[in-house]
């Protein structure tokens, strides 16, 4: 797997289970029932320190939450790793994750010598499978006391290859579309059952929830950021059926509809409305075509700076983005160096436009 898919993936995992309802959902379609019924969901709290040493940023997808007990005696720490290829040293991985979890706890204000569990779940989507691996396989010669004085790293995992599409689409309203997107992530999957990526989307919720919306547009940057031949993913969309069409337009205007102008949103809306009964890629194209003449005010250009930083975030390649957002490639050039520079830069007029 190169290490920009690998990226998009993480992004991908963070962006979403970073969602306190997202790992509510998690924790009551996913976990062994005996632990989910010891945890109080409701008391989820996303936690903004990282557990990894600096040197380990780029290999660690971490996602860390507190979380209370059902009976309020005590308090865990959540830690959601997430793997899209089965790593060789996963053990080393999490146990040293796990002792500077641990460590960190000592740090805070007020530590009175008792810690709370660290509890280490895998969610693992690649396309080998998934093999256990004991710590004992990557050391040689060991006798019976030295092999017992091996260190044990017990984690829960949820290997999504283990559960069928059918069953993924039960798993909660919003962790079904997202646990079908990475089961489905690969370009081959994506093109050949979008349709099905799309059963577990609902266009009226994303409409009326913010969150929804959110989370729908992340799953279909990283769709869209799968498939390398642009051909093929509008080839998948035209051989949806007609309400599926509708569907899938519905969900695409609703992700841009909050980080664009007015009129970059309507020159879209009409153009690819209109395309459904001309062919839905001609209207996408003719809808962006009409949003970059209308979409040339400085409040556009702001906006259109928005969704250029979060395609980029998702992995999109910088000439897709480019057409999403109408800019010249001088202009996406200028931008991505500036991201480049500073990934969390605004869009300032006198510096962009």
């Amino acid at each position: 797997m190169s290490k920009s898919d690998s990226r998009r993936h993480d992004r991908f995992f963070r962006a979403t289970f970073s969602v306190p309802a997202v790992a509510q959902e998690y924790i009551e379609y996913f976990l062994p029932k005996e632990l989910s019924q010891s945890l109080d969901p409701s008391t989820l709290h996303l936690q903004k320190e990282s557990f990894l040493d600096e040197d380990m940023k780029e290999h660690l997808a971490d996602v860390v939450y507190r979380c209370g007990s059902s009976k309020k005696e005590w308090e865990f720490t959540l830690l959601f790793e997430h793997k899209s290829y089965p790593p060789r040293f996963l053990w080393l991985q999490l146990l040293r994750y796990q002792a500077n979890a641990y460590y960190s706890q000592t740090l805070e204000p007020g530590f009175q010598k008792k810690f709370r569990p660290v509890l280490l779940v895998v969610i693992y989507h690649g396309p080998k499978k998934w093999k256990e691996r004991e710590i004992e396989g990557d050391f040689d010669g060991l006798n019976d006391l030295v092999r017992g004085l091996l260190p044990r790293v017990r984690f829960i995992l949820s290997d999504l290859n283990n559960y069928s599409e059918e069953d993924l689409l039960q798993k909660g309203d919003l962790l079904r579309s997202l646990t079908l997107s990475m089961k489905l992530s690969r370009e081959e999957s994506v093109v050949k059952k979008l349709d099905l990526i799309l059963e577990g989307m609902d266009p009226e919720k994303s409409a009326s929830n913010e969150t929804v919306k959110y989370l729908y547009r992340q799953v279909l940057l990283y769709l869209r950021a799968g498939v390398t031949n642009k051909n093929n993913f509008m080839s998948a969309i035209k051989k949806l059926n007609q309400s599926k069409q509708e569907k899938f337009v519905s969900i695409y205007e609703l992700m841009f509809q909050d980080v664009e102008a007015d009129a970059i949103k309507k020159g879209r809306q009409e153009g690819i409305r209109e395309g459904l009964g001309k062919g839905i890629e001609q209207g996408i194209e003719q809808g962006m075509a009409v949003g970059k003449m209308k979409g040339k005010t400085e409040g556009s250009l702001e906006k259109a700076f928005e969704v250029f930083r979060r395609g980029l975030e998702a992995g999109l390649e910088l000439s897709l983005v480019t057409e999403l957002t109408g800019i010249s490639p001088q202009q996406a050039q200028a931008w991505k160096a500036m991201l480049d520079r500073d990934p969390g830069a605004k869009w300032k007029a006198e510096d962009l436009g």
